[in-house]
């Protein structure tokens, strides 16, 4: 048991669909389309280029608009909804 609140949040999908739900922020190539495999979609719109994760998820993470990719993915939502709660938890325990 720990004195401070603690809350776990998991991805209930994968970093790339979290990307591309910003789609049109992130360059030429990419269109949001519900239900998109992020992976796929990125990797296709990098081609010839190989899309190698520790190379391109921070180029393309600072490019998110973290309120459109919020709205379009559920479990990205979820995912700033723990940190909120996480939040208010703490303000109330301090």
């Amino acid at each position: 048991m720990t004195q401070k609140p603690v809350l776990v949040s998991i991805a209930h999908e994968s970093y790339g669909d979290w990307i591309v739900a910003s789609a049109e922020t992130l360059g030429p190539g990419l269109n949001f389309q519900p239900g998109m495999n992020g992976l796929a979609a990125i990797s296709a719109a990098l081609r010839p280029a190989k899309y190698v994760k520790p190379t391109w998820q921070p180029r393309l993470t600072q490019r998110i608009d973290i309120e459109v990719a919020a709205s379009r993915n559920a479990s990205l939502h979820r995912f700033f909804a723990r940190f909120e709660d996480i939040i208010k938890a703490f303000r109330r325990a301090t």
